[in-house]
């Protein structure tokens, strides 16, 4: 059994796509591991664009999508995941530290955080939002 892992982004707060970062990128945070024919995404920075046209043209269908946290640079990519929002795909949609304001779905109701709830609207119609518990 093969495992991979794959960053798509490793940029801090603001994404840098330039020829000037070429070596290491410019795309914030989004890694990519696979085994056992089981896809996990780590966070939805703006690396999760080429992540996600890469999974169409592979026919990659489902994965889980795990948010480490919900600052700005690694969620501010989901609504350009193409895969969640066209096509017959699945993708669960995990966040762990959320649930006192409602989880994932619902997220972004206050102060500077951003706002998913329009990005989990019916138009993400491939994607499930779900809490997990950490222990």
């Amino acid at each position: 059994m093969s495992f991979k892992v794959k960053f798509w982004g490793v940029r801090g707060s603001i994404a840098t796509p330039s020829p000037n970062h070429v070596a290491f990128g410019g795309n914030t945070s989004c890694v990519e591991v696979s085994c056992g024919g089981r896809r996990i995404i780590f966070d939805a920075g703006t690396g999760i664009r080429n992540l996600g046209h890469w999974l169409w043209r592979k026919n990659v269908k489902d994965a889980h999508i795990l948010f480490s946290h919900t600052h700005w640079d690694h969620i501010n990519g989901f609504p350009f995941f193409s895969p969640a929002f066209h096509g017959d795909g699945s993708f669960t949609v995990m966040a762990g530290h959320v649930g006192e304001i409602g989880g994932i779905k619902k997220y972004g109701r206050a102060d500077v955080e951003p706002d998913l709830s329009g990005a989990a609207r019916s138009d993400a119609r491939h994607a499930a939002f779900r809490r997990f518990y950490g222990g």
